[in-house]
C-alpha cells in the first residue's frame, strides 16, 4: 500500500442547481485550507452540469463546465489539477413532467465528485482510480420512452438522481463516496419511514461496491484489531433529519417538531443546539444502532450498512461529543477558531443545521418551514484514517469519547452560512496525516 498524502480536503454541497460563484468557492474552500492540501474531494449533489456523465452503459459529454471547474480551480492553488470526475444523472428538467406511469417528476441534476491534486499525485489518482457508480433511486427518465415526454429507462430503484458515485484508489486502501440519499418529502410522515428507505439505499450501495471491489467482505473490520480492508469517506447530502416530534399532527409544514427545532438551532445556546444534535439527530441514532421506529415496541434495527460499519460521523466526533466543550476538537492547537470560521456562529459554537434555508436570501438566513432542519449535510470516515502512524483509536459513535491519540488532526470542520445560492449550506473538512 503506498503512502497517503499529508493531507486531505473533504467537501460537500448540494448546489440546488446552481454553479457556485468564485466568490463563494473561495469563501468554501480556500479560506478553509483546501488551498494547501494535497488531495481536494469534492461531492456535489443536484449539480446543474457534469463533464463526463455514466448512466448505466450510456455515456453523455457536455461542454458548459468550464464555469464550475473555473469557480473551483480558482479557490485552489495555480498546482491544483482536475485528477478525477464522476458523475450520474440527468440535467435539470425545471419543471415537472408526466412519467409513463402518469406520475409527474422532476430532475435535479447529477451526482458528482471532482479530486484536485498537485503534480505526481494528480496523475497516481488518473491512473489508479476506479469509478464505481451506484445508482438507488426511484425516478423515471426526462428522457423520452414510453411517456409523453419521461420514460421507465431505469430498473426499479436504480435511478441516478439517488445513490452514490465513487472513487476506489487501490494503492491507498481507499474509498471516496460521494452520496445523496432520499429526501423528506412528504408532511405527516414520521422520519423512521424516510430512514428506511435511506438504509435500503446504502445497502444498495454497498453491494454494488463490493461487487466491483473483490475479495471478502472488504468493509467489514477483521478480527485481529486492524479495522476494514477498506478505509472509506463518505460526503454527501445523506438527508437524515433531525425529529424532535413524530406524531403525524407535529409533522405538518410548520408544525410543532418544526417549531422545536427552529427554536433550539437558532437560540445561539451550544448546549441547546448540541442537546438537539446528539438526542434527535437521525444519523447520530442510525449510527449508533438506535430504533429507527420511534413509536413502542421500538423493534431493534438491523445491522449497520457493511459500508457504514468502520466509520465515525465527524461533526458528532469534532463538534457534538463533549457535553462540556461542544466547540473543541481535542487534537490541539488553536482548532476551535479555525474549524468554525465562516459558520456564521461565535468561535466554539456548534456547527448550525445545513438545511433548509430560503434560497438566495441574505445572510443572515432563516430557516425555511418547508422542512424542519436539519444536519443533511455530513462527512463519516473509516476510524482507520483516524489513527497516526505511532497513535491508536479511541474514536466511535457513542456517547464516551470523540477524541483519539496520534499523529491524524482534523485541522477544520464546519458550514459556511454565507453561501446563501442553495438551499443547504457547503460543509469542509481538513484532515491532516
Amino acid at each position: 500500500m503506498s503512502p497517503l498524502p499529508a493531507s486531505l480536503f473533504v467537501g460537500t454541497f448540494n448546489l440546488n442547481g446552481t454553479i457556485p460563484s468564485r466568490h463563494d468557492a473561495s469563501r468554501w474552500l480556500r479560506s478553509h485550507g483546501a488551498e494547501g492540501a494535497d488531495v481536494v474531494f469534492l461531492s456535489l449533489q443536484e449539480c446543474p452540469i457534469a463533464g463526463v456523465v455514466r448512466n448505466e452503459d450510456r455515456s453523455d459529454g457536455s461542454d458548459n463546465d468550464s464555469a464550475l471547474l473555473s469557480a473551483l480551480l480558482g479557490a485552489l492553488s495555480p498546482l491544483h489539477e482536475l485528477a478525477a470526475d464522476v458523475s450520474m444523472g440527468e440535467p435539470p428538467t425545471g419543471s415537472k413532467f408526466p412519467s409513463s406511469n402518469g406520475a409527474w417528476t422532476e430532475w435535479y441534476g447529477f451526482v458528482r465528485i471532482l479530486l484536485f491534486a498537485r503534480g505526481e499525485t494528480a496523475e497516481h489518482i488518473r491512473s489508479r482510480g476506479v469509478p464505481i457508480l451506484c445508482p438507488a433511486g426511484d425516478k423515471p427518465s426526462s428522457r423520452r420512452g414510453g411517456g409523453e415526454r419521461g420514460g421507465d429507462l431505469y430498473p426499479p430503484g436504480r435511478s441516478p438522481d439517488k445513490g452514490a458515485v465513487c472513487l476506489h484508489i487501490p494503492s491507498w486502501d481507499l474509498l471516496l463516496v460521494g452520496a445523496h440519499l432520499a429526501g423528506t418529502n412528504k408532511y405527516g410522515v414520521p422520519e423512521d419511514e424516510f430512514d428506511a428507505l435511506r438504509r435500503e439505499q446504502l445497502e444498495k450501495i454497498t453491494d454494488v461496491c463490493e461487487a466491483r471491489l473483490g475479495g471478502d467482505n472488504p468493509f467489514t473490520p477483521r478480527g485481529n484489531g486492524k479495522g476494514a480492508r477498506i478505509r472509506v469517506v463518505v460526503a454527501g447530502d445523506l438527508n437524515f433529519r433531525c425529529e424532535a416530534h413524530s406524531a403525524p399532527e407535529d409533522k405538518i409544514r410548520g408544525g410543532r417538531d418544526f417549531r422545536e427545532v427552529e427554536a433550539a438551532v437558532t437560540s445561539r445556546n451550544p448546549h441547546r443546539i448540541g442537546a438537539m444534535f446528539r438526542l434527535h439527530d437521525r444519523l447520530v441514532r442510525f449510527l449508533r444502532g438506535e430504533s429507527e421506529n420511534t413509536q413502542p415496541p421500538h423493534p431493534p434495527n438491523p445491522p449497520l450498512p457493511r459500508i457504514l460499519g468502520d466509520v465515525v460521523d465527524l461533526f458528532w466526533r469534532e463538534c457534538f461529543s463533549d457535553n462540556d466543550n461542544c466547540g473543541s476538537s481535542g487534537v490541539g492547537g488553536d482548532v476551535a477558531a479555525v474549524q468554525h470560521r465562516g459558520t456564521g456562529t461565535g468561535i466554539g459554537e456548534p456547527i448550525p443545521p445545513t438545511f433548509t434555508f430560503p434560497p438566495g436570501h441574505p445572510h443572515p438566513r432563516p430557516y425555511s418551514d418547508k422542512r424542519t432542519p436539519g444536519w443533511t449535510d455530513r462527512i463519516l470516515v473509516s476510524r482507520q484514517l483516524l489513527v497516526g502512524e505511532c497513535g491508536s483509536c479511541i474514536a466511535s459513535n457513542d456517547s464516551s469519547s470523540g477524541h483519539f491519540e496520534g499523529e491524524v488532526k482534523i485541522v477544520s470542520i464546519g458550514t459556511d452560512l454565507e453561501v446563501v445560492t442553495s438551499d443547504h449550506t457547503p460543509v469542509h473538512c481538513l484532515i491532516s496525516f
